[in-house]
């Protein structure tokens, strides 16, 4: 019959987050939970963990698909080979092979021959850039004259809606040539900007999916090429 005191706490059970990264080649489809994820991006899939509590899973889809961009720049008596194929300036154009990567899906490699108006400088350079799904890129440059100039290429935010900054270190190129192309080599967007400040705003309207952008100045010091992904 005496007075007591009986304390009670009253918690929430938290909602889980949870991240899932799933891989598969261009045309696959992955179903997660009863829907068929045909494209890349990231989704947020709503579930119910044991407590009977929403839960959270960010699931990103990418693919494994692989592709590659070389851009040359040949004067008159230069050659370049690529691929058993030896070309010359009077073939400029745009070049493709298709191969079947290591994971087994369909993936691209392209040459952009560019006519340049230049003098002999011996070995033509190239810049070959590398992309695969898990958003890796590797970059193989070799530039003639690179004093006064780190070539480095950023992009943000990336992946991004189309609306994006190029942001590079080339402290003498107060202009740049802004060219954007697909996986492919098909030309989407191309404009001569402003360089001053080293940064440069891009607004893109394309679909989804993985994109080139180019950078280059006309005195042909700087070619700079970056991958970047639209979601």
């Amino acid at each position: 019959g005496c007075d007591s005191v009986i304390s009670l706490l009253v918690l929430t059970a938290p909602k889980v987050y949870s991240t899932l990264t799933h891989y598969m080649c261009q045309g696959d489809s992955l179903l997660y939970h009863g829907r068929k994820y045909k494209a890349t991006g990231t989704y947020y899939v709503n579930l119910q963990n044991y407590r009977g509590c929403d839960s959270i899973v960010r699931l990103r889809v990418l693919y494994n698909n692989s592709a590659s961009l070389t851009t040359v720049i040949l004067c008159a008596s230069q050659t370049f080979l690529w691929n058993g194929t030896t070309y010359t300036s009077s073939m400029a154009g745009t070049f493709q092979s298709r191969f079947v990567n290591y994971h087994g899906c369909d993936s691209i490699a392209t040459l952009k021959v560019y006519k340049g108006n230049c003098k002999e400088l011996g070995t033509p350079t190239a810049t070959t850039v590398t992309l695969t799904s898990d958003e890796t890129t590797t970059e193989e440059i070799d530039q003639t004259n690179t004093i006064g100039m780190n070539p480095e290429l950023s992009i943000f935010p990336n992946p991004n809606a189309g609306n994006f900054v190029v942001q590079n270190n080339c402290l003498s190129c107060k202009q740049m040539h802004v060219e954007v192309f697909t996986m492919e080599g098909k030309l989407m967007y191309v404009a001569d900007a402003d360089n001053t400040s080293g940064k440069i705003n891009i607004n893109l309207s394309v679909s989804a999916g993985m994109y080139w952008v180019k950078l280059s100045n006309k005195e042909g010091t700087y070619n700079e090429v970056k991958s970047f992904v639209v979601e």
